[in-house]
């Protein structure tokens, strides 16, 4: 087994919001329609493991801060040899796969990532949970695409992990915010939302539905928002909305505010502060709020307009703010209380997830590309967007 450094790695303030109790994390079940070998997955994750080493770490606690330092127990991978009776069961909601789930928590001692192979005689699923505190959706895959390549005896990208990167700007920034109003301020400046503690349901417990987004199918949608030219991203976005907001308040007053959230990665827009390799959380909440009234009136162009100008409209000057509100967030409350921050609404938002363009042959350890992936996910009133067939699959976690 190869040797981990010793390291001690602050979180920087995007890393914050996914600490405390009930703490979120990023989990999926990767299905193959081969059987991996598990020894080369386990020597790979090793190897894969002295460049990223933080996803051996554990969290530790010192004077309102937390560090990643190196856990007391060794991460590898877990191995469920399965009876030879037993087939492969593929499925799309997580709901159906809730036996596959890893815990993985956020908090003090506990390994910030795990992973496990469930062996069949006619395929195998593999499961990975990292801690989001560890990572964003990008970090996740990145790591994920890494250890494939690692295994494929191909080289990959070395990760940065300079983390205290943010956490200087966010210490010499002013995040402007009023003592008088400081809950709404701060949301205004995160897309983050200062709610009760987090209170996650079972994912078996959740209401689960998958159905897939033909490209012809987004292809009509896009050119139903016509002369206006909008991303995929907002098209999908504002579709969800207006199919969701209407589904799950029949019959709310039409005065009722909405809210819709994506997580923007601002890695290209703040290039000058932390590189394209950078591993961890560079994300950002973005938010956008309508009544009732008008997701019924508006058309989909016109909140495809409303959302294409949320995502794009991300500037320098806006991570700076969020990144100095976090870190104020963190001296005004402490990190005790980072667990009443909500990615969205619990009442009232929608969170769209939109990982259509992970490239699945990148998953690819050695015998072929993955035939499905689904998400592990324990939280309510989330859409998540995975690539497809040319098209996207959309999984929602109903209210």
């Amino acid at each position: 087994m190869s040797q981990q450094p010793t390291f001690s790695i602050p979180l920087a303030p995007p890393d914050y919001p996914f600490t405390g109790r009930n703490p979120y994390s990023i989990q999926f079940v990767i299905f193959y329609d081969h059987i991996l070998s598990a020894k080369s997955l386990s020597e790979s994750l090793q190897k894969t493991l002295t460049h990223f080493y933080p996803v051996s770490g554990q969290l530790v606690f010192k004077h309102n801060r937390a560090y990643i330092q190196p856990c007391s127990e060794p991460t590898k991978l877990e191995v469920v040899e399965h009876s030879s009776d037993e087939r492969i069961a593929i499925a799309t909601l997580p709901s159906e796969l809730a036996a596959y789930s890893l815990e993985v928590k956020a908090e003090a001692d506990k390994p910030l990532a795990r992973f496990c192979l469930h062996q069949y005689h006619n395929g195998s699923a593999l499961v990975v949970n990292m801690a989001h505190c560890l990572v964003d959706g990008y970090s996740f895959f990145y790591f994920l695409s890494s250890w494939a390549k690692a295994c494929r005896g191909e080289t990959y990208r070395i990760p940065n992990h300079e983390r205290d990167r943010l956490l200087s700007v966010s210490n010499n920034k002013d995040a402007g915010l009023d003592d008088r109003d400081f809950d709404t301020a701060f949301s205004q400046n995160t897309g983050l939302f200062i709610k009760g503690e987090r209170q996650f349901p079972d994912i078996d417990a959740i209401a689960w539905e998958s159905f897939p987004i033909s490209h012809s199918s987004l292809t009509a949608l896009k050119e139903s928002c016509l002369p206006g030219k909008f991303s995929d991203n907002a098209v999908l976005c504002a579709y969800l909305w207006k199919q969701y907001s209407q589904r799950w308040h029949p019959e709310a007053d039409p005065a009722t505010v909405l809210t819709l959230n994506c997580a923007v990665d601002f890695r290209r827009i703040y290039r000058k502060v932390i590189p394209l390799n950078y591993f961890g959380n560079a994300i950002r909440g973005a938010t956008c709020q309508l009544t009732l009234a008008e997701m019924y009136s508006l058309s989909l162009a016109e909140i495809a307009q409303r959302l294409n100008a949320m995502i794009l409209g991300q500037r320098t000057t806006d991570i700076e703010q969020a990144l100095a509100s976090l870190e104020a967030y963190r001296e005004t409350y402490g990190m005790e209380k980072m667990s009443h921050l909500h990615v969205s609404d619990p009442t009232a938002g929608l969170l769209v997830t939109n990982l259509s363009r992970i490239p699945l042959g990148e998953l690819d350890f050695g015998k072929g590309q993955p035939i499905s992936l689904v998400p592990l996910v324990p939280a309510a009133r989330v859409a998540l967007l995975l690539p497809n067939d040319g098209g996207v699959t959309v999984t929602v976690a109903h209210q």
